[in-house]
């Protein structure tokens, strides 16, 4: 069983069974095609960081309150991630996708819904 998630403190509920959260692992640096054809690559560091993406579907609104306020506290500073797959990081706002996407949709009995994506880059 996937582990809770948690933000900057706050307890975030469990990302969508499918494509509710997604891991991207990047080597962070510069790379460079030279005049014959090769490549030059100038890596910040030789170990792997990581870009997270989390989906949630068909959230009510007092669900959406511990998202908001988690991705509100990383506005301007790092905070800790605990992931679904039960590893602690260091995030920030992935500046690539730097806002928090909310989708809204009626359900049965005219209920408002909120799909909801997140972007975070390990530091």
């Amino acid at each position: 069983m996937a582990t809770q998630p948690t933000l900057a403190g706050y307890t975030l509920p469990h990302p969508a069974a499918e494509d509710g959260f997604k891991i991207k692992q990047e080597y962070r640096g510069g790379r460079r095609i030279m005049a014959d054809g090769s490549t030059v690559t100038d890596l910040v560091r030789i170990d792997p960081k990581h870009r997270f993406t989390l989906f949630w579907r068909g959230l009510l609104p007092g669900q959406m309150v511990n998202i908001v306020n988690a991705f509100a506290a990383i506005k301007d500073t790092p905070g800790t991630f605990l992931s679904p797959s039960n590893s602690v990081y260091t995030v920030s706002i992935d500046p690539s996708s730097s806002e928090l996407e909310i989708d809204t949709r009626l359900v049965a009995g005219g209920v408002m819904v909120y799909d909801v994506t997140m972007y975070l880059r390990e530091e």
